[in-house]
């Protein structure tokens, strides 16, 4: 209820202030979301690397008492009134935005915000109680975020006078219908561990009924449960026919009266002792070899030990697997461990090329040239220089996220079954054939296949229409892509790593007037011979872009390469029939006196007056695109008919 955010709580200027003042529960929060006058302080004290400079200046900042409001001093006799929160810290925490989102999603979440120091969070949680019951709801409330969050508490926040800094987080998560936490409310997440341990032991059935439920209050007792909360509980669970509500009662009663422990209550003290985490942890730790595979953003698993491949993890077949092995721990709970930090980040391309450290090689030997050599082009010392730098800008790209290739490597023969579709997927290792694809378009699992693959091949570009063609183009400027992963959460930033290579048997298919410096393009004077496969390992070649590499080789194009590579792109230029007219019927003219002054408009009212061209399809934005590919200069000119200016082109007749 946004009621609660009417609350009245103390404020303090610094750390060592004596004096307060009255705030409202939602002056805090809406100065933790703006960072009125703390900000700069706070991203200072989470910029400092240092921790004793980071708490000297913490000290500075405001305080308040989140549980409530205090009188001459902040003790906890001077306590004028509870407020009902509690305010928890979660320090230094390694997946901090995993563990945000989980907190953010339960019930109780009533605030969740970044800690000062930018390591940890901060969690306000309303109760149901007085300040009588502040430290058994706490400590409720600990065991609460160990079993299903499995995080640590600061045990000082059991302290009701504790005082908490204020801090910075534009992205506070404020919800105002969350639930109130209340002592019966946690005792009741215990009595269903209680019972959970119980029913694997007995059976609650008639003619055990007695048993069960005096075995079941002995434990609560045992667990420091109160008898009231113990009774509501039970009535509720296990009332039935022949079985009511007074009798339950006085079960209940006569074992809270009884003066010893059974078996069953230390032993279920002594399974508590080991949390259903760490139990879950470890079976699983036996059972499979797990990975968070960190390019295809999925979890993954194999038989331990085992040679199989790693597959997606499946949650039910694992959590089915944890139950018949009498692992109680829940599916909630499972999903949250496994999107933990518990199982380790494999990203397979680092592996990869650091795999090759291991390979045995002739350093002497140029393998990426000896690979070009079964390539004869029209231009052999050029597509040598960048076949080299684009291999290694391609292992930059996949092993680096600050990097990304810009460009896409083209093979062009008018011939169909010259291999170039074969090489291109050639150049994809075995070890990596997992994350390689062919021919993405535009939907969102495109946008999500330039970060988790290594190698795009765009096989027969020919058959790509222009819009098709323009769109590529602006698949490959992206270096990173912003997304909701399926079954995600939220959106994600990945960083782009795929490298697009491709083939094509069309003289023209480039279409950018703007320019083509995203296409290296590479014209075959003959069928790639084939017997590369036999003589190369692909493998070998990768170990030298990676040596390559990591010794500072530029793999980048020079300004003198892309001016070189534009001048040899114009042959695969896709032209306009508007750009072949104008050159036909036009030329520019450079004096004024002596030229027409034509806009878009007079140009294409004289095509279409042309008898042998009304049937072609001529249109003004592809005029005006014509005209800037053959470099005329729009201009200014005053109109002596119409007394005013308009833009257009100066521009004269061809005889």
């Amino acid at each position: 209820m946004e009621g609660f955010e009417k609350t009245i709580i103390s404020y303090y200027a610094n750390k060592e202030s004596k004096d307060s003042k009255q705030v409202q529960l939602s002056e805090i929060i809406e100065t933790i979301k703006t960072g009125d006058g703390i900000k700069d302080k706070i991203e200072q004290i989470r910029s400092l690397p240092d921790k004793s400079q980071r708490d000297k200046l913490k000290g500075t900042l405001p305080m308040v008492t989140f549980s409530g409001l205090f009188g001459e001093s902040r003790k906890k006799e001077h306590l004028v009134h509870y407020s009902g929160l509690i305010c928890l810290d979660i320090d230094n925490l390694k997946e901090l935005q995993h563990k945000r989102i989980e907190i953010q999603a339960d019930q109780f979440t009533h605030a969740l915000f970044l800690s000062p120091s930018g390591n940890g969070l901060k969690v306000l949680i309303k109760v149901q109680g007085q300040k009588e019951d502040h430290l058994q709801l706490f400590e409720a409330i600990r065991n609460y975020y160990k079993n299903n969050f499995n995080v640590e508490i600061d045990r000082s926040c059991k302290d009701i006078s504790r005082g908490a800094f204020v801090s910075y987080d534009p992205e506070i998560f404020i919800n105002h219908s969350s639930s109130f936490l209340s002592v019966l409310q946690i005792n009741s997440f215990k009595m269903d561990d209680i019972n959970e341990f119980l029913s694997r032991k007995s059976t609650f059935k008639t003619g055990n009924r007695n048993e069960y439920l005096f075995e079941f209050a002995n434990i609560c007792k045992n667990q420091k449960i109160d008898i009231h909360s113990c009774i509501v509980y039970a009535i509720k669970k296990f009332s039935e026919e022949g079985f009511e509500k007074s009798e339950i009662e006085n079960t209940i009663k006569s074992a809270f009266a009884s003066n010893y422990s059974t078996a069953n209550s230390n032993e279920f003290k002594k399974e508590q002792r080991v949390s259903s985490w760490e139990v879950a942890e470890d079976y699983l730790k036996q059972k499979y070899d797990l990975r968070y595979n960190t390019i295809l953003n999925k979890a993954e698993y194999r038989p331990k030990n085992s040679n199989d491949p790693y597959i997606e993890i499946n949650e039910d077949s694992i959590y089915r697997d944890l139950q018949r092995n009498n692992v109680s721990f829940s599916l909630n709970k499972l999903r949250s461990l496994l999107a933990s930090d518990f199982i380790p980040e494999h990203d397979a391309f680092l592996e990869y090329f650091k795999s090759l450290e291991q390979l045995e090689w002739d350093p002497n030997k140029d393998y990426i040239d000896e690979l070009a050599s079964f390539v004869k082009t029209e231009d052999d010392s050029w597509f040598r220089l960048q076949f080299k730098k684009m291999l290694v800008r391609s292992e930059a790209c996949a092993s680096d996220p600050k990097v990304f290739n810009k460009q896409v490597f083209i093979l062009v023969h008018s011939m169909q079954n010259s291999g170039k579709s074969t090489f291109c997927r050639f150049l994809c290792p075995p070890d990596l054939n997992d994350y390689f694809t062919e021919n993405i378009s535009t939907d969102k699992d495109s946008l999500i296949a330039l970060s988790n693959n290594f190698i795009i091949n765009m096989d027969e570009l020919a058959t790509f229409n222009r819009a098709e063609i323009n769109t590529l183009k602006s698949m490959i400027s992206r270096n990173n892509i912003n997304v909701r992963l399926p079954y995600g959460r939220r959106q994600v930033n990945l960083p782009r790593r795929a490298n697009f290579v491709g083939s094509t048997n069309k003289d023209e298919f480039l279409t950018d007037e703007t320019g083509s410096v995203r296409w290296l393009c590479f014209e075959l004077i003959d069928k790639i011979d084939f017997s590369y496969k036999q003589h190369v390992n692909i493998d070998l070649v990768w170990k030298q872009a990676y040596n390559l590499y990591k010794e500072g080789f530029n793999y980048e194009l020079t300004d003198e390469e892309i001016a070189y590579n534009e001048s040899r792109n114009k042959k695969y230029q896709n032209t306009l029939a508007e750009y072949d007219l104008i050159q036909s019927f036009f030329m520019p003219c450079e004096e004024k006196l002596k030229a027409n002054f034509m806009n878009v408009t007079d140009i294409m009212v004289f095509l279409k007056n042309k008898e042998d061209l009304k049937s072609i399809n001529l249109t003004m934005p592809n005029i005006s695109k014509a005209l800037k590919m053959l470099g005329y200069t729009s201009e200014s000119c005053y109109i002596e008919s119409i007394k005013q200016s308009r833009k257009g082109y100066f521009i004269k007749a061809r005889k």
